[in-house]
């Protein structure tokens, strides 16, 4: 972290002495030494002030002098000796004069006011206002409006306190509210984007501090006095942003966030705030379904169990240990992957079994690679603040939201240098110091090519030297971030390798200053994940009744294929969609006799598989998950009316069908048992777990990286495949929590292909043309958008589209694919899902 000393001076409040920091405004010391400063306009995000409320006025002595006017806290930089007045009389009765201002055109209609309880305006007119108004004219009126497809706008409610604007300026950049016309004409308006998926436009109603913007999926759903808050970590992303889960009579009611300056600092983006629908859908699975070729049977949850235990148990008894697989996705708490690992040893007797994603290519992780992930990385606040910022094969606003757009605020403030290379253009990039495209799959060719133009010896491309440059004078410190391309690469153990060489190169090339190397990865618990599924990689005995693990997801892929595997068990992991090796998936699944799917929504996979179990949703299990800088955060399930099953409790369920002795203890006894096993796991009672979690080192040997620079040849079109095919990581996908909250179904759009104007216009195409790619294993039918992000020479689709998915083309192998202007769609036809959305 960039290290800058702290200068302090001392002054006086109302006559007694404070030590406050000289370049913070007088309104935060103030507050943060716990002074009632009334304020509107200011807020943490928001630099510089605005001083337009006129609310934090104090009077300020300096010398033995008076200052001649009551001056604004939120833009006073305090100075040695100076004396602060808080209570004198020309200060109270400014704050009463103003107040009083403030409400000549505010409506008395607090009783259905979505922010009653939680209005700044109600509680400083308690503590600071007059009894009675004087103004006895009509007020102003005018009718509501919609900002965009998540909120709502109540003009007679605004005050104009301009937080929605400087935010919109100077926050998200999205520029969605503006004020137009002067003096009592003064009003906001709104300027919605068409046809853009907002990212981070919730967090307008956090800054809002009266009820004016509001959620219309929370409209009149109740008070704040009346929901129960339990605290959870975003799930759709490895940030481990804080958040509220609020229930009302048993529903969800809303997600909110819950402020971690070390995380997020209370900036979340839409998908996180508002996916919480997909909890109160009648699409979330209640009922096991039993599928046979004579059809679908549903019935309860015990007889599904039942069902699953004694088929299982038939396997076990007729093939044998590791004749059964298991497969969990990265959205499971590490309690529940530590009660699947005790399962598999101690019940199943197989080591075939694959927490989270496939970060390695379906291989096993490399000693390498997961040295640099925990000897290399910096914590995310370590990233804002450090001096320079290298993201590598990341789209940040993407991947990791409320990272990236804590970067975005820093880099766009100067108090850091980013540098950014990727495959595709971004907003991620709009205030980088420089930006290369690389072309998909050269990032390893770049990361070599740069090692080597700093270690002066080896090959550099010359569109690589700037960048080399600019890493050559990195300030204080540097922070490389990787993300998406990285673990879609043919070969990602041998990239982090090369990054990790990277690393020491910038290092060396800057005397020796820190250096991190941060991983983005794809899940919320991917971390764990990793952990509790390679526990004697990372140095932990695993015990009798644990049994290491056989390989990647790729072997266990392949013995389901081959015969070796007569049964598959998969929890909450869409496999068949994402995966990118398609066919053996599929041929996995068709191979074994037995596939059972836990998971709380319906997918391809769930679809597939001979028996289906219901799994509680994200809102609905507890547990921990850890964070891409290794955070260990807890997740509390929501006071919801329907009670839903964890992993433990289908576990336990399953062995008492098969027989067997339960392995499976609550969520607190696994996570005693957690702590027992890794002693690096923090020791906080579960009961009384700290919402901001605390940041864990797992024990693990260095390894240093291999020392290579030779490049890789540049991968491009060919003669008969001439676009490179980018499938990318999109914020709006076809994720299950997507899909089954109605409030999506606003922004939704059908997925596209996207492609540069130049290719475009050489391909003949319009926009909106259904647009065929194909390439040596199969073909995939999209409409096309024009974008001139997209690098010419490439064509960018989700990677996570269930009516066209990518991986029927793609595989770990770069693909490359031919544009055919299809047939339109004859009536009738399945159309392209149209949940979630693009740029």
């Amino acid at each position: 972290m960039a290290k800058h000393e702290i200068e302090w001076v001392n002054i006086e409040v109302d006559g007694v002495p404070l030590r406050v920091r000289k370049d913070r405004y007088l309104l935060w010391s103030l507050r943060e030494a716990y002074y009632d400063v009334p304020h509107f306009c200011a807020h943490k995000w928001l630099d510089p002030p605005f001083a337009g409320c006129r609310m934090c006025m104090v009077q300020i002595e300096t010398g033995g002098k008076m200052w001649p006017k009551l001056q604004t806290s939120c833009s006073t930089l305090p100075s040695e000796g100076m004396k602060v007045y808080l209570k004198t009389e020309p200060v109270v009765q400014a704050r009463k004069e103003e107040l009083e201002f403030h409400l000549l055109n505010h409506p008395l209609e607090c009783p259905v006011c979505d922010k009653g309880g939680e209005c700044m305006l109600q509680d400083q007119s308690m503590d600071h206002g007059v009894s009675a108004g004087r103004y006895i004219e009509e007020k102003r009126i005018r009718p509501d409006a919609i900002l965009n497809d998540y909120m709502r706008m109540n003009y007679k409610r605004c005050f104009h306190c301009k937080r929605c604007v400087h935010y919109g300026e100077n926050i998200d950049g999205a520029n969605l509210m503006k004020f137009v016309k002067r003096g009592a004409e003064t009003r906001i308006e709104s300027y919605p984007e068409p046809g853009e998926a907002p990212r981070f436009s919730g967090n307008l109603i956090d800054i809002c501090p009266v009820g004016a913007i509001t959620a219309r999926s929370y409209r009149f759903m109740g008070r704040p006095w009346e929901q129960e808050l339990r605290h959870s970590v975003g799930s759709f992303d490895s940030v481990g942003a804080n958040i509220w889960l609020c229930s009302r009579l048993g529903e969800m009611a809303r997600v909110i966030p819950h402020d971690n300056d070390q995380v997020e600092f209370g900036l979340i983006d839409d998908v996180t705030r508002f996916a919480y629908e997909c909890v109160n859908d009648p699409r979330l699975l209640s009922r096991a379904t039993l599928r046979s070729q004579g059809g679908s049977e549903q019935v309860s949850q015990g007889r599904g169990e039942s069902e699953a235990g004694r088929r299982l148990a038939a396997v076990l008894g007729e093939h044998g240990p590791d004749s059964i697989g298991v497969l969990a996705g990265s959205g499971l708490n590490s309690e529940e992957y530590l009660a699947l690992a005790k399962w598999c040893g101690s019940v199943l007797g197989s080591g075939y079994y694959h927490f989270g994603e496939s970060l390695f290519a379906g291989a096993a992780p490399s000693a390498a690679a997961l040295s640099s992930f925990v000897h290399e990385h910096p914590g995310i606040d370590e990233i804002v603040n450090a001096s320079t910022v290298l993201s590598l094969g990341c789209d940040l606003f993407e991947e990791a939201p409320a990272l990236g757009l804590r970067v975005d605020i820093a880099a766009r403030r100067k108090k850091l240098k980013l540098l950014s290379a990727r495959s595709h253009r971004s907003d991620a990039d709009r205030f980088a110091t420089l930006f290369v495209n690389y072309g998909y799959h050269n990032l390893l060719r770049l990361v070599r090519g740069l090692s080597n133009a700093l270690s002066g010896a080896g090959e550099c491309p010359e569109e690589f030297k700037p960048l080399a440059e600019q890493l050559r004078s990195i300030g204080d410190d540097c922070a490389v971030v990787y993300g998406q391309e990285v673990w879609q690469n043919a070969a990602p153990a041998e990239l982090i390798e090369a990054l990790s060489a990277l690393r020491s190169a910038i290092a060396a090339a800057n005397g020796g200053k820190p250096v991190w190397l941060s991983p983005v990865f794809p899940g919320v618990n991917s971390a764990g994940a990793l952990l509790l599924g390679n526990l004697s990689a990372f140095g932990v005995s695993a015990g009798s009744e644990l049994k290491p693990a056989a390989g990647g997801l790729k072997t266990l892929l392949e013995a389901a294929a081959s015969g070796k595997l007569r049964a598959l068990v998969i929890f909450d992991y869409d496999i068949l969609s994402t995966y990118p090796d398609r066919a053996l998936v599929r041929k996995a699944l068709d191979s074994v006799g037995l596939v059972v799917y836990c998971g709380p929504f319906e997918n391809p996979t769930s679809e597939a598989a001979h028996i289906q179990l219901p799994l509680g949703s994200f809102a609905q299990r507890e547990g921990t998950v850890v964070s891409m800088e290794w955070r260990v955060q807890k997740r509390e399930a929501a006071v919801l009316e329907i009670a839903a099953a964890d992993v433990a409790e289908v576990l336990n369920g399953l062995t008492t069908a098969m027989q067997g002795a339960a392995v499976a203890d609550t969520m607190q006894g696994l996570y005693l048992e957690l702590c027992e096993r890794l002693p690096q796991y923090p020791r906080e009672a579960f009961v009384d777990f700290p919402y901001e979690g605390r940041r864990m080192k797992p024990q693990l040997a260095e390894a240093a990286p291999a020392q290579r620079s030779e490049l890789p040849a540049e991968f491009k079109g060919s003669a008969d495949f001439p676009l490179v095919l980018v499938p990318k990581r999109f914020l709006y996908n076809d994720r299950a929590e997507i899909r089954c909250s109605p409030v999506f179904d606003q922004v939704a759009k059908p997925f596209h292909a996207f492609m540069n104007p130049q290719d475009m216009k050489v391909y003949n195409l319009a926009a909106g043309d259904q647009v065929e790619l194909q390439d040596d294993k199969g073909s995939s039918t999209l409409p096309i958008q024009s974008a001139s992000w997209v690098r010419p020479g490439s064509v960018v689709i989700n990677d996570y589209c269930i009516a066209a998915p990518v991986n029927v083309l793609a595989g770990f192998d770069p693909v490359r694919v031919r544009p055919r202007k299809a047939q339109p769609a004859k009536a009738g036809e399945a159309a392209l899902a149209s949940s979630g959305g693009a740029e």
